[in-house]
């Protein structure tokens, strides 16, 4: 099974179908550690679909969620802070730069990783936020 699926710059936001086959394909994956997400014109709607499947999935082992230069928003941004507050990840590695984010997201993510989060703080050893 696939550990490392990288789907940078695949326009995944713009194809409802391959994002529909990309959810089975999470869904159906033990094993699967990073997702390269970059580039790939996901909007909030896509994301929270894709990070519904994720969390549906037992994919307990994903360390690394890469998705730079989207538009997520911050509903995706606290779906995935509860995610991982609720120990459905073991996310080391957070990449959410170039998504539009604003200080308010960058407050809320902060809130529920380190106020709520039953884990250390420290399970998280790389978050980039940057505009």
């Amino acid at each position: 099974t696939i550990q490392s699926l990288d789907l940078s710059h695949s326009d995944l936001g713009l194809h409802t179908d391959m994002l529909r086959q990309l959810d089975h394909s999470i869904r159906n994956n033990r094993s699967l550690q990073l997702l390269y997400l970059r580039s790939n014109a996901l909007k909030p709607k896509g994301m929270c679909n894709l990070l519904d499947c994720v969390s549906d999935s037992e994919v307990p082992v994903l360390r690394g969620l890469f998705m730079h230069y989207n538009s997520i928003g911050i509903e995706s941004v606290r779906r995935i802070a509860n995610w991982i507050v609720r120990g459905h990840a073991r996310l080391r590695y957070l990449e959410l730069a170039q998504n539009g984010l604003n200080d308010d997201a960058s407050v809320e993510l902060a809130r529920l990783l380190y106020f709520k989060s039953p884990v250390p703080a420290d399970a998280l050893i790389y978050l980039d936020i940057s505009f």
